[in-house]
């Protein structure tokens, strides 16, 4: 029976640096996996991020280069350490693809929220994606002065309709003080704060969770589910607001899902600014989740102009054209 495995590393530019509380990030790297047998071909992806938690790209290199993999069993037996989650999703990932599914989401759409840049760029794009039906914007807080922030938040509160809303992310960025007094000043127009994305560090949880309730704006986590700490948020109460999960830097696909199954309600499925291998597989992980309530954090497409992503922005998301454009990376990329 004919089998194959390999890989690929991949290093993409994003078209505009990323600009956020912790500084540019100008490319991403990652890595893309390939199983071919006598009846199918599957992709991986390992897109790690390490200051999230995960493994560092050359970890995972070594870890692959260690491999021996010359049939879908071994691969099934595959022992992959807890220090590399995303090796795990990606071979979980490859796993799924050849295992047969009675559970089909080909024609599945899901809504998305419309990723803003940092700074004074942030009203221009807030006006594009208005117009092409964004309804939830995520801006990375954190970068500029919080006074200079504040009043570019009022200017483009005011151009919000009914229905729309904001997501301040600021990745872990600001002091207590500081959250304090973002969420005094969004007291004017708290109806149109969806909730804060992860505003303090990793391990101000109680700290979070006091400002929220005070000040009554939800507080999501984010850097705070990755690494050792995490499981400890991850179960039914345990936290009262949003959990934005990236599932590309989270493990195996299997494990989440049964994770997943009793805090679906609070879960924002977001990207890591995977390809389409990967973001297919976190929209697999979404379709799979019946109580989802919040759009996607997945605009993350047109960040890059290359072969490896669709290369567009749009506030719904299409799964099926999403698995298409995997199948053109098998045939351009290996």
């Amino acid at each position: 029976m004919k089998f194959s495995f390999s890989y690929k590393p991949y290093k993409r530019l994003f078209r505009n640096s990323l600009r956020t509380a912790r500084g540019l990030w100008s490319d991403r790297e990652g890595i893309l996996l390939k199983v071919e047998s006598s009846d199918q071909v599957a992709l991986g992806e390992i897109a790690p991020i390490p200051e999230f938690g995960s493994e560092t790209l050359d970890s995972a290199l070594s870890f692959i280069d260690s491999l021996e993999i010359k049939s879908l069993e071994a691969l099934s037996s595959l022992e992959i350490p807890s220090s590399l989650p995303c090796c795990a999703f990606a071979f979980s990932s490859i796993l799924r693809q050849c295992t047969p599914t009675e559970r089909s989401f080909s024609d599945a759409c899901l809504p998305v929220a419309g990723l803003l840049p940092s700074g004074k760029a942030m009203g221009a794009v807030l006006a594009e994606k208005k117009n092409l039906g964004f309804t939830t914007f995520k801006w990375k807080i954190g970068v500029e002065p919080l006074d200079l922030e504040f009043e570019m938040l009022k200017s483009a509160i005011d151009q919000l309709s009914d229905g729309e809303g904001f997501r301040l992310d600021a990745n872990g960025s600001l002091s207590v003080m500081d959250l304090d007094n973002w969420l005094r000043l969004c007291q004017t127009f708290n109806d149109k704060i969806e909730f804060f994305e992860q505003p303090l560090a990793v391990g101000q949880e109680s700290e979070m969770a006091l400002l929220s309730k005070k000040y009554g704006i939800p507080i999501a986590l984010d850097e705070s589910l990755n690494g050792p700490e995490a499981e400890a948020w991850m179960v039914p109460g345990a936290w009262a607001g949003p959990l934005v999960i990236k599932p590309c830097l989270l493990g195996s696909i299997r494990t989440q899902l049964e994770c997943y199954k009793k805090i679906a309600h609070q879960l924002v499925v977001s990207s890591a600014f995977e390809s389409s291998v990967g973001l297919s597989e976190c929209l697999g992980i979404a379709l799979s989740l019946e109580d989802l309530r919040y759009a996607l954090g997945v605009d993350t497409q047109s960040a890059f102009n290359d072969s490896y992503g669709v290369g567009i922005s749009s506030p719904n998301i299409d799964y099926k054209k999403i698995v298409a454009h995997t199948k053109e990376l098998i045939e351009n990329e290996f």
